[in-house]
C-alpha cells in the first residue's frame, strides 16, 4: 500500500511539474474575473503552488466575496486609510429621513460592538463590514433596534447551516439572504470585472427612481481589499460606508477614492 501511494504521489507531482511550465494561454483565452476571485489570470507558478496546497492540504480555501489582503496590511483588513488622492468635498444630496449609520469599530460614536467576536475568528471591527452594512440597511428600512451584534448573531444561528463570518470576512450571498429574512426586497446580482462607477450607474439608473438602494462589494486596493457598503444615491456614489465613512456625516462620496471602488458584485435592496 505504501509503495502504491508513493507511486501515485510521484506521478501527480510529475504531472503538476509539467503542467506548471506549459506555455501560458493567449490574452484572448484569459478568463474574466468572476464574482468570487480577484485574480483574472493566475500565473503558472501560482497554479503550481495552489495544486501543491490541494495535494498536501497546506491551507484552507478563500471564502467567496471577501479577499485576503496582502501580507503586512494592518487591521481592519478591509479599510486602511486611502493613500490615493481625495477629490474636493461635494455636498451630498438630501437623504430620506430615518437612515441609520453604523461604524464597525468601537471608540467612534461610542458603539459597543467593535470588539464583538465573529464566529470564525476576528471581530466586527476587523472583518465585519458585511454584517454592519446589513445592520444599517435593516435599521434604516425595517427595524431600528437591529444593530451589527444582532446581525452577527443571526449569521451564527442561520438554518440549516450558520453563515460564514470570520477573519476572511463574509459572503454577499449571506448578506442578501439576511436582508430578505428581515422582509426586504432584493434584485438579482449584478457582477462586474472590477467595474467602475459608470457601469454601476448604468445598471441601477432605472432602479433608484423606484426606491431601490444598492448593496455593493468592491475592491479598495489593487488585487483585493474587498469591502461592503450601502449606496443610497447614484448621482455620484453616495454611500453609507461602515469604515471609510466614519469621519464625517453620511453619506460619503466613494468616487473621491478614484480609481476605486472597483466593483465586483452589487444588488438592489428596498422596503416592500
Amino acid at each position: 500500500m505504501k509503495k502504491f501511494l508513493l507511486i501515485v504521489n510521484t506521478s501527480v507531482l510529475l504531472f503538476l511539474f509539467s503542467y506548471a511550465f506549459l506555455p501560458s494561454k493567449t490574452a484572448a483565452q484569459t478568463p474574466t474575473i468572476s464574482q468570487t476571485t480577484s485574480q483574472a489570470n493566475p500565473s503558472r507558478s501560482s497554479i503550481w503552488v495552489e495544486l501543491l496546497k490541494i495535494l498536501f492540504g497546506l491551507g484552507a480555501g478563500q471564502q467567496p466575496g471577501y479577499p485576503t489582503p496582502p501580507p503586512g496590511t494592518p487591521y481592519p483588513t478591509i479599510s486602511g486609510s486611502p493613500t490615493y488622492p481625495i477629490s474636493p468635498y461635494i455636498t451630498p444630496p438630501p437623504q430620506p429621513g430615518g437612515y441609520v449609520y453604523y461604524h464597525q469599530c468601537s471608540g467612534i460614536y461610542g458603539n459597543p460592538w467593535g470588539d464583538y467576536p465573529l464566529p470564525s475568528g476576528c471581530t466586527i471591527c476587523e472583518a465585519g463590514c458585511g454584517p454592519t452594512t446589513v445592520a444599517m440597511i435593516v435599521a434604516s428600512l425595517v427595524d431600528k433596534s437591529i444593530d451589527p451584534k444582532k446581525v452577527v448573531d443571526h449569521y451564527k444561528n442561520a438554518k440549516p447551516f450558520p453563515y460564514y463570518l470570520g477573519c476572511a470576512g463574509s459572503r454577499y450571498s449571506d448578506a442578501k439572504a439576511t436582508l430578505e429574512f428581515y422582509g426586504l426586497d432584493t434584485t438579482p446580482y449584478f457582477t462586474y470585472s472590477l467595474g467602475n462607477y459608470n457601469e454601476l450607474a448604468r445598471d441601477f439608473k432605472g432602479y433608484l427612481g423606484s426606491g431601490w438602494t444598492i448593496f455593493a462589494l468592491a475592491n479598495f486596493c489593487d488585487g483585493g481589499c474587498g469591502h461592503f457598503f450601502w449606496i443610497t444615491d447614484i448621482s455620484s456614489t453616495w454611500a453609507y460606508d461602515p469604515y471609510y465613512g466614519r469621519r464625517e456625516a453620511p453619506p460619503i462620496d466613494e468616487n473621491r477614492y478614484n480609481p476605486f471602488p472597483q466593483y465586483r458584485v452589487a444588488f438592489g435592496v428596498r422596503k416592500k
